[in-house]
């Protein structure tokens, strides 16, 4: 039998609504079993990566030491307390919600076990891979370790989730957009008007003396519409013998890009960035830009920063 969810014991709300103006010190649990049920719609946490370091710096012209450690016992200790947190941040969120844990390879697949007992297998939404730096050193018996991690999953079914997009870059514009349209001066792109596989419908059937069924093919629209398509100009006649026609796909109808789970154009924090504090854990604010109250663990600040910048 498949293991239900763990869900969080039902509390008595001691407040209404969520302060955002608040930063809460002292241990996150506590402040999270006095948040009601249901009250955020985004919860980003960059916790201990269970890296068996202690973290060190000298803060300000005082030269005050600064500390926190992420050492525990054993893994089993780590994921224990993990869970407990993270049972609670489930809670809390809305059904809408989404839910963002940052880690590496130090427990990074103990982590995604823990979150599907607490959320359920099915509310997994991806694995996203940040490359952080290049190499420093060689590694003579295995391959460099230069990616953390980020977990993503939905709170609930109202789950929601808007596309995000980058620009195209300089060399894809230049392979896929050099075509200009003569009479618009609109640069588009060509791309196939077929799908893979024959079908038996509309789809299946030849469309102005051309039978995709002799490709292994159908078409990816019905005739009707292809040819409304056609009739707009945006459909390409090649003027070589026996070309399949192709769809016009204009630039400047498309928002870019969609950003997928690899991410690779977020530097890390240099030895110069304005956001530097000393601890080699914390991200940089690109990766926390989108993170709302609560932040569970607040050692790094990245996150807590920008969810009082834009709260």
């Amino acid at each position: 039998m498949p293991r239900k969810p763990r869900t969080a014991p039902a509390r008595s709300p001691l407040r209404l609504s969520v302060d955002t103006r608040i930063v809460y010190c002292g241990d996150n649990l506590d402040a999270l079993r006095r948040m009601p049920d249901a009250c955020v719609d985004l919860v980003y946490i960059d916790p201990p990566f269970f890296s068996g370091r202690t973290y060190e710096i000298l803060w300000n012209e005082t030269w005050e030491q600064r500390a926190f450690e992420d050492r525990h016992e054993s893994i089993g200790e780590y994921i224990r307390f993990m869970e407990e947190r993270c049972v609670q941040l489930a809670r809390v969120l809305r059904p809408s919600g989404s839910f963002f844990l940052h880690c590496d390879w130090h427990a990074g697949y103990h982590l995604r076990l823990m979150l599907d007992r607490v959320f359920g297998p099915h509310r997994f939404r991806n694995e996203i891979v940040w490359r952080r730096t290049t190499a420093k050193t060689q590694s003579y018996q295995c391959f460099p370790n230069n990616h953390d991690t980020i977990l993503f999953y939905a709170a609930g079914d109202e789950n929601t989730f808007h596309r995000q997009f980058s620009p195209h870059s300089e060399e894809r514009l230049e392979k896929h957009f050099k075509t200009t349209d003569p009479d618009t001066g609109r640069r588009y792109s060509l791309s196939d008007l077929t799908g893979d596989g024959t079908r038996k419908g509309e789809t299946g059937k030849p469309w102005r003396g051309f039978d995709p069924n002799t490709i292994g093919r159908h078409w990816g629209r019905p005739p009707a519409d292809m040819d409304r398509l056609d009739a707009g100009g945006r459909v390409y006649w090649s003027k070589r013998k026996g070309a399949w026609p192709r769809l016009k796909r204009y630039l400047d109808e498309l928002k870019g890009v969609q950003v997928d789970s690899v991410w690779t154009d977020i530097p890390p924090i240099n030895s110069r960035a304005g956001e530097r504090v000393g601890y080699r854990a914390r991200p940089p604010q690109y990766i926390s830009s989108a993170s709302i109250v609560p932040v569970s663990f607040g050692g790094v600040a990245s996150p807590s920063a920008i969810a009082w910048r834009i709260r």
